[in-house]
């Protein structure tokens, strides 16, 4: 999911299905809207970054340093080593399937794609983003992607007509 902060200072929070997808995403909503103030400077240490992620960047560098975040949604845990978060991601989220790219440190969705969006290819901006463990619609041609069971029953009364009584119901 985008963690970019939007124009009302909140998180996007928009469920993507790929790195590409994000890419595409942060481009259109987040740094199109205003080209000439995409970079902007942090008060607390003359870094220039990304406005969309200027709330990430305070929270990091200066808010919590020296701590690694998961970037599972909701999950909270916070380490102080690297090799923590590696170990607490790969042991408590291993059924996500996340991938370790040692480039960057960080957890990707699929190492291949982001090898190629990201190493092959020098963008002006690093993503931020989270994991979130969502539930895809079942109806075919649909790409839509819940984030909640009651969310997933909404989406298919709303776009398939068909009103759900279970999750079974739904796919």
């Amino acid at each position: 999911y985008c963690r970019a902060t939007t124009r009302k200072g909140l998180e996007c929070g928009k469920i993507l299905h790929s790195e590409e997808g994000l890419i595409n995403h942060i481009e259109c909503k987040h740094l199109s809207f205003a080209p000439d103030l995409v970079q902007v400077t942090c008060s607390e240490c003359s870094t220039q970054v990304p406005a969309c992620y200027l709330c990430h960047h305070v929270t990091t560098v200066h808010t919590n340093p020296g701590q690694w975040e998961c970037l599972v949604k909701n999950c909270g845990a916070r380490e102080s080593h690297l090799t923590g978060l590696k170990d607490h991601v790969l042991t408590d989220h291993h059924t996500l399937g996340l991938e370790w790219c040692s480039e960057c440190s960080q957890f990707v969705l699929q190492k291949e794609e982001h090898w190629k969006l990201q190493h092959e290819v020098e963008l002006p901006f690093q993503p931020v983003y989270g994991v979130s463990a969502g539930q895809v619609c079942g109806w075919e041609g649909c790409t839509f992607m819940s984030t909640s069971s009651a969310h997933l029953a909404d989406h298919v009364k709303k776009k398939h007509k068909k009103v759900c009584k279970n999750v079974e119901d739904c796919r």
